[in-house]
């Protein structure tokens, strides 16, 4: 009876979880797990059970404190199935995966690299015990790409590609081109094709997920939300690649999004939301004459609405706000900015409290306040705009290290802020933070990487601020070389190519007239 009771309220708790009643979710499993600890001992199977639940349902609430507590339950649990069961016991190997899920989700220092070599073990364990064609199997090999993207190590990125092409021949293999497995690998290895941006990766991704988009709506229909995540992630494709018609084809399958979820899910599902926002980020880069008022407008809608479902507290709820504030230094409108940078510091203080100072998410907060003041260009911005890139470079480097990429991008933006500030030491500190930045980059990327050419576009900009002698020539070469390098890797009517070329332009005339 006990263990047909838990598995009741697991999947209660699930259902809650998915319907965003997180913590009645949470105050179930804490029951159910001191109900059987208390009428069997804590080393019953049940109780075991009840254990990881519990920590299950914790992660998917993703309170302050709760991926900790998840995090120490799985530990606790896995090394009481070993302890009773033996080794390796099957139950250890899906909480393996299920620990490798939370550490990834904390980031904290070192987690993303246990949580890839724990990954590793379970798609091996996997593989032995269930074959590489097993469901749990794929899962798992998903999430361990997933979690070499977000490393970013030498290396990481091709390997995740690597695994999920290998998922697709797989998967197609045994149950073929249309079944909802084989569209769900092509969705993910054209969601890693997306992130690395490489010559055709991104045309490939299109067109894998407009192969997906399709698929979806043979096989499941038009409203299936595996077809309307297709969609939404294939708009997002287009909104990177920007060719002709790209933003406009985004722009209205992002409206498409909406109104389905709308009409399918509700207006208050967190799919929802989550589309609202993305419309408005599709309606903030195609610049229209009223795309920012409608994007901010969204934004507002998405922030309100997300606090009351979901509550003001929670990650989505801040990103939400966080969103909103960017929205508002785009349109730079009368009052926009000064809204902005209010927003954005109550964002860093939320997030401060509810996750902690040095959390990633905690971080992004603080860069985007510090944009925020350097737009707003008030006494005392600049200042403050480049202490708190400061801060974020120093918290990146505690949680993530030196070299990975977030962290150098974030020097990157300190960079930016010091260029913009232009004090004395400014420019030479800025030139030398892009030359070790650059030299990262291409380590942990390659060369090529759009984030590398926005770097090396950085020290190209701060050589021609600084002028220098040889700074202005040295800048016109490096600005030279990359419109060619994104030419060949964006395309020649890229806005980042064409960027380039008014920049290589606008540094010429500047040499010139030194030259005079």
């Amino acid at each position: 009876m006990d263990q047909e009771a838990g598995f009741v309220v697991k999947y209660v708790a699930r259902f809650l979880s998915e319907q965003g009643s997180h913590q009645r979710a949470v105050a179930l499993s804490r029951w159910d797990r001191e109900r059987v600890e208390r009428a069997l001992g804590p080393d019953d199977p049940d109780a075991l059970s009840a254990r990881a639940n519990l920590a299950t349902t914790l992660a998917a609430r993703g309170w302050y404190g709760d991926l900790d507590e998840a995090i120490e339950l799985h530990r606790r649990f896995i090394a009481d199935m070993e302890r009773v069961f033996g080794p390796d016991p099957a139950d250890a190997i899906s909480s393996r995966a299920s620990l490798a899920d939370e550490l990834a989700a904390r980031g904290g220092p070192g987690d993303l690299d246990e949580a890839i070599d724990l990954h590793r073990r379970v798609v091996a364990d996997m593989r032995r015990a269930f074959g590489p064609d097993h469901r749990q199997t794929i899962t798992a090999s998903n999430n361990l790409a997933s979690e070499l993207r977000d490393r970013l190590g030498p290396g990481d990125l091709d390997e995740a590609i690597d695994l999920h092409r290998w998922i697709v021949v797989g998967v197609e293999r045994v149950f073929g081109p249309d079944h909802r497995d084989t569209l769900a690998a092509c969705d993910n290895l054209a969601n890693e094709l997306g992130y690395r941006l490489g010559p055709g990766d991104l045309d490939e991704a299109i067109d894998l997920h407009r192969r997906v988009v399709v698929g979806g709506e043979r096989v499941f229909g038009p409203d299936h939300r595996d077809t309307l995540s297709a969609c939404d992630s294939l708009a997002s494709e287009l909104r990177d690649r920007l060719g002709p018609g790209d933003l406009d084809e985004a722009v209205g399958l992002n409206r498409r999004v909406v109104a389905d979820r709308e009409r399918v899910l509700g207006p208050d599902h967190l799919d929802t939301l989550w589309s609202r926002n993305n419309l408005a980020v599709a309606l903030r880069d195609r610049l229209g004459s009223d795309d920012l008022d409608e994007a901010v407008d969204l934004c507002r809608r998405v922030a309100v609405d997300g606090g009351r479902v979901l509550g003001p507290d929670h990650l989505d709820t801040l990103l939400f706000r966080g969103n909103l504030a960017l929205a508002l230094v785009q349109r730079h409108g009368p009052g926009d900015v000064d809204e902005a940078v209010d927003l954005c510091g109550r964002v860093v203080a939320d997030m401060g409290r509810v996750l902690g100072p040095d959390h990633l998410h905690t971080l992004a907060a603080c860069d985007g306040l510090a944009l925020a003041l350097g737009e707003r260009h008030g006494p005392g911005d600049a200042g403050e705009a480049v202490n708190l890139h400061r801060r974020v470079v120093a918290g990146s480097e505690r949680a993530i290290g030196p070299d990975h990429p977030a962290t150098l991008l974030a020097s990157n933006n300190l960079a930016i802020a010091l260029r913009a500030r232009g004090e004395l030491g400014d420019l030479a500190e800025a030139i030398s933070l892009c030359g070790r930045v650059v030299a990262g980059l291409e380590r942990a990327l390659g060369p090529d990487h759009p984030f590398t050419l926005s770097v090396r576009d950085s020290l190209a900009r701060a050589l021609g601020a600084r002028r220098g002698p040889g700074d202005l020539g040295e800048a016109v070469k490096l600005h030279k070389q990359i419109v060619a390098d994104r030419k060949r890797v964006l395309g020649p009517y890229h806005p980042d190519t064409q960027e380039s070329k008014s920049e290589l332009a606008r540094t010429r005339r500047e040499l010139k007239k030194l030259g005079q």
